[in-house]
């Protein structure tokens, strides 16, 4: 019987940035789901998440040089 063979699963890079925080570097798999993702880098979901500068849904699939922004938590008021 034939050796079965293994599928490599391509890792990429995304940039990840915070308000008033510089970017930085992740990988994961090529095609990880966004939600996936934020939970992963322990990233709360929400409206201020961006990728690419466009909201997304949380379905959608990582690739490779997506920029990931979000605000964070923001208190305020006076």
């Amino acid at each position: 019987m034939p050796a079965r063979k293994v599928k490599k699963v391509k890792r990429i890079k995304v940039l990840v940035g915070e308000l008033v925080k510089p970017l930085v570097t992740r990988e994961c798999d090529a095609g990880t789901p966004l939600i996936k993702f934020l939970e992963d880098n322990g990233i709360q979901w929400g409206s201020s998440v961006r990728v690419n500068a466009e909201a997304e849904s949380k379905e959608y699939k990582l690739k490779d040089g997506d920029v990931i922004t979000t605000i964070g938590s923001v208190s305020g008021g006076r």
